[in-house]
């Protein structure tokens, strides 16, 4: 279990429990229906109903009911950006998944993350998923309420995201607008395309260097469809170097795309919080690095 207090203010006082909890806490219908029947709505330490009616000074606690995770622990080091008692975020590496799957169970993000808080019966939530050979900023929401309410900013768009790339040739203008709808290829395909049954895509790109062939661009994708920046970006003609899947100028390596910066609103303090890393294939005055 994991709690959340709050302290009835003058401006609550008279309202019920549930009014506090949509209104002043913004909690989620699903998750007001997990408390109520869980027994999770405590008033000044006494279990109550959402109709029960509050007063000034009175503490209304959340125990927010968790299941066991099922994700191994394993030892590995994670890079932590922040932490508080809501959400972790942390910088994934290049070629590690965000989640076990059938094809690595053992040495994922998922289990860094259980290993770290593998005494605290703590339930793996990633928020911001990177595909495997993407690297950056992940939030991970540390309770089913932080989690709730990032999700709700997720879909409301209200999660501000960047990233860099090093792309093939140079854009022409350097910066825009891509704007076209992004689609599966076919079904079962893990391809996508940009097709006019596709769903409403885009994504913003400036140009931040040049360096021969290639090119270091700042991205920011207002939607978040599935492989949107590589496939808008090979559509523009400009795909992203050593991408296997939708360019045609690999070598030996992987494709170099880092999410650089995710800005959100707190889902308890209400700030507005910002997590940034830079990533190791960008140098001094955005020269390209890259990596052997």
């Amino acid at each position: 279990m994991s709690d959340l207090a709050v302290r009835i203010d003058p401006s609550m006082c008279g309202r019920t429990v549930k009014d506090v909890l949509r209104t002043k806490l913004g909690v989620t219908s699903r998750l007001l229906s997990s408390l109520k029947s869980s027994g999770g709505l405590l008033l000044n330490g006494q279990n109550v109903t959402v109709r029960a009616v509050v007063r000034t000074g009175d503490e209304l606690r959340l125990v927010l009911p968790e299941k066991e995770s099922q994700i191994c622990p394993a030892d590995i080091p994670i890079d932590v950006l922040y932490e508080d008692e809501h959400i972790l975020a942390v910088n994934k590496p290049r070629n590690m998944q965000v989640h076990p799957s059938h094809s690595d169970f053992t040495h994922t993000l998922g289990n860094a993350v259980a290993f770290r808080y593998g005494t605290q019966n703590f339930v793996y939530r990633p928020l911001t998923r990177l595909d495997k050979n993407t690297s950056g900023v992940v939030l991970i929401g540390r309770s089913q309420y932080a989690a709730a309410r990032l999700s709700e900013q997720l879909r409301s768009g209200a999660v501000k995201k960047t990233y860099v790339a090093v792309i093939c040739g140079r854009p022409d203008p350097p910066s825009g607008v891509i704007d076209a709808p992004v689609v599966r290829e076919r079904e079962g395909c893990v391809r996508r395309c940009v097709r006019g049954d596709g769903k409403p895509s885009r994504t913003e790109y400036e140009t931040l260097s040049a360096c021969g062939r290639l090119c270091l661009v700042r991205l920011r994708p207002i939607t978040g469809r599935t492989h949107q920046i590589r496939v808008h970006m090979s559509y523009i003609g400009h795909p992203l170097y050593n991408d296997f899947l939708y360019g045609d100028e690999c070598s030996t390596g992987t494709y170099l795309l880092h999410c650089s910066s995710v800005e959100f609103i707190h889902p308890w303090s209400k700030s507005r919080v910002v997590v940034e890393c830079s990533p190791d294939f960008v140098g001094a005055e955005n020269s390209i690095i890259l990596p052997k």
